[in-house]
């Protein structure tokens, strides 16, 4: 057996250093097995690496869980920062219009071989702003349309401007090439009270005068626009306009167009 020389604790022949100070045991040959107790080494408890183990678990299962959260949830705080931010004011307002829109009125053509007059319902004077007084009018549909000797005649406007009315058309060839000539002289608007006004100027493509011509080619649409002078200040209806032409062979033709609205400026 051995001993040890510093606490004389006894331990068994397989032992060489003493389990409490670390001391070199030495071997005691008084010392017998049967009436000695015999020091064995003491097992280490495995419970604090069981417990440090489960913390660390529950440590790295609490940190997942939160990301999972965040990234299922990423603009949560944004969202409610930006609730709490209040509106940014403007110094402008913004209104709505509650004029009622000027009605476009659509034409009901009667053509009649005759003289290819086309009849509309009896309209009331209609209203423009200054808007309507600029740019291009022919860009606009056309108010009242009608065809004759394979030209379809568009007529987009008429529009008063002091004693003077102005009248913006677009003519389409729907036959083949061939002259066109607009007869300005011989083409007159009649008013609602009577009176008769024959056409002072005009401009067909970007010819102008009484009878500005051109060679109109076939699919091609060219633009135009009458002026009458002298208008009665009065005068507020266009009950008949008639347009003069020559096309190709055939001379001194006209199309008719009744109850024109009239635009009149405020």
């Amino acid at each position: 057996m051995k001993k040890c020389s510093i606490c004389s604790r006894v331990y068994d022949d397989s032992q060489s250093f003493c389990l409490d100070d670390g001391t070199a045991l030495i071997v005691d040959p008084t010392l017998h097995t049967a009436d000695t107790v015999v020091m064995t080494p003491k097992k280490k408890s495995r419970m604090p690496f069981i417990f440090v183990g489960i913390l660390t678990l529950l440590v790295v299962g609490i940190f997942a869980a939160w990301l999972i959260l965040q990234r299922s949830y990423p603009d949560r705080d944004s969202q409610s920062n930006s609730a709490n931010i209040p509106p940014v004011s403007t110094p402008f307002q913004i209104v709505k219009s509650t004029a009622t829109p000027t009605p476009i009125i659509s034409p009901s053509p009667m053509s009649t071989p005759e003289n290819n007059e086309v009849l509309v319902a009896n309209s009331d004077v209609v209203s423009t702003s200054k808007t309507a007084e600029f740019g291009d009018p022919t860009k606009s549909p056309p108010i009242m349309k009608t065809e004759d000797h394979s030209v379809l005649f568009n007529l987009h406007q008429c529009r008063k401007s002091g004693s003077s009315i102005t009248c913006d058309f677009t003519f389409t060839n729907k036959g083949p090439d061939r002259k066109f000539e607009f007869v300005i002289d011989r083409s007159n608007l009649f008013d609602e009270l009577g009176n008769t006004y024959n056409g002072r100027n005009g401009q067909l493509a970007s010819n102008q005068g009484n009878e500005p011509r051109i060679i109109f080619v076939s699919g091609v649409t060219a633009r135009a626009q009458m002026t009458f002078e002298g208008i009665q200040p009065n005068a507020t209806k266009i009950t008949l306009l008639r347009i003069q032409y020559d096309v190709g062979d055939d001379n001194n033709l006209e199309v008719k167009f009744r109850n024109v609205p009239l635009l009149i400026p405020k």
